[in-house]
Formats: C-alpha cells, sequence, structure tokens
C-alpha cells in the first residue's frame, strides 16, 4: 500500500499517502531553503554582533571596577584626613571658645586706651 503512493501509483486528487508527503517535502525544500539560509545569515550575524557586545561590556565592566577601587581609595583618604581636621578642631576648641569670651569682654573704652598709646607694649604690637 506505502509502495504504491511511492512509485505514484495512486496520484488521484484524494491520495493522501507517503508520495504526496515526499512531494510536499520537496516543495517546501526548496521554497523554504534560502529563506532558512538568509535567517541562519542574520542569526549568525546578531550572533556575532552579540559577542562583539558583551566582550565591550566586560571591558567596560573591567574599567568600572578599577575607577571604583580608585573612588573607594579617595573616600578613605578624604575620611582620614576628615578625621584629623576634626581631631585637631577639637584640640583647639577650648583654646578658640575662651578667646571668643575675652573678645566678648572688650569695651569701646578699652580699644580707645589702646589707641592712645604711643609706644604700646610689644604684645598689644603684635596684636595689632
Amino acid at each position: 500500500f506505502f509502495f504504491q503512493a511511492e512509485d505514484g501509483i495512486r496520484d488521484f486528487c484524494l491520495s493522501r499517502g507517503l508520495g504526496d508527503v515526499y512531494k510536499r517535502q520537496e516543495y517546501m525544500g526548496t521554497e523554504l531553503k534560502p529563506k532558512l539560509e538568509e535567517q541562519s545569515e542574520k542569526t549568525k550575524v546578531a550572533l556575532e554582533r552579540v559577542e562583539v557586545e558583551a566582550r565591550i561590556a566586560g571591558k567596560q565592566e573591567e574599567v568600572v571596577e578599577e575607577e571604583t577601587e580608585v573612588v573607594r581609595k579617595q573616600a578613605q583618604e578624604i575620611n582620614d584626613l576628615q578625621e584629623k581636621a576634626q581631631s585637631e578642631v577639637d584640640k583647639i576648641k577650648p583654646e578658640l571658645d575662651e578667646a571668643e569670651a575675652a573678645l566678648k569682654e572688650i569695651d569701646k573704652a578699652s580699644l580707645q586706651e589702646v589707641r592712645s598709646y604711643t609706644k604700646p607694649p610689644q604684645i598689644v604690637e603684635m596684636v595689632m
């Protein structure tokens, strides 16, 4: 029965044998082959583009990691400097507060007295 379809013996319009299947395969193969080759080429080009972009992304990631490390080191240096500066401010803060309190005690009469000196004491000259 199957051999008849293959040999073309059963070649009437209602035939659904293997011969019809083979004919359709040949037809679809010749019809679709150029389209499949074209799509295959497009896929190949797209894969190559993805590989290139992946390499670029990898290089960019390396650059970002290097820059992140540099920024981290700089941030650490800044924090160290900030701590050192704050430590120095904390050391001289009492003296600054004392100087501000003494400055508030100076009145107009004291300033006029200092101006009236023809030869002020050495410490007064240093402040002026």
